[in-house]
């Protein structure tokens, strides 16, 4: 009788044993890490141009950002952003790394048919990409190419607060507002050049 109710006890509790493993809640398993990802794995500039690359990583480590050429490109590391600038022609890789994790964009860099023209005789001087002009003086530049143009040319100020732009085609008249500096720009079928406009300063 005892080995009867002993057996019984052992049924029971190998049954409740059960039972409790099937409640429980199993413990999830991490997903793989997905490593570094970049969010553009090639990219072209032309010469003086910049690009941002942005990095994909779980883990707020330190991203560490290099180039395989800096003659060609310049990287400026912001956390998991950089800026990228092209600076010659050629092809350069950019990496982003943590630890044994690496990510790499390959850069294209080319040089532009675009160029600014200052007019003998304008106000003004351009020089070395520079144009130097007093508080409201004008200046007219034209935008030449290398290449037959098929699109329009347009004109940009990065700070419209210190240098406007009024243009008709490849022809630009460029107004100092203020003292400071800022970057003029034209672009057309994809092709880029600018300058940086100097008011009430000199160039360094």
């Amino acid at each position: 009788m005892k080995k009867k109710i002993l057996l019984l006890f052992c049924i029971l509790t190998a049954l409740c044993c059960m039972l409790c493993a099937c409640g429980e809640e199993k413990t999830p398993i991490d997903p793989p890490d997905p490593g570094l990802t970049l969010d553009q794995t090639s990219l072209t500039l032309q010469i003086g141009e910049e690009g941002r690359l942005t990095v994909s990583f779980e883990g707020g480590k330190t991203i560490a950002w290099s180039a395989s050429d800096e003659s060609v490109v310049s990287v400026t590391a912001d956390g998991a952003k950089a800026t990228v600038k092209g600076l010659k022609e050629g092809t350069a890789t950019v990496t982003a790394s943590c630890g044994e994790l690496t990510a790499s964009c390959t850069v294209s860099v080319k040089e532009s048919p675009l160029s600014v023209f200052l007019p003998d005789g304008a106000t003004g001087s351009l020089k070395n990409g520079r144009l130097v002009l007093v508080k409201n003086g004008k200046a007219t530049v034209k935008a030449l190419s290398e290449v037959p143009l098929k699109g329009e040319a347009k004109w940009t100020s990065s700070d419209e607060s210190i240098g406007k732009v009024e243009y008709q085609g490849t022809i630009c008249v460029v107004t100092a507002v203020a003292r400071g500096e800022c970057t003029i720009t034209v672009e057309c079928d994809g092709y880029r050049a600018s300058f940086t406009l100097f008011v009430g300063k000199t160039a360094s």
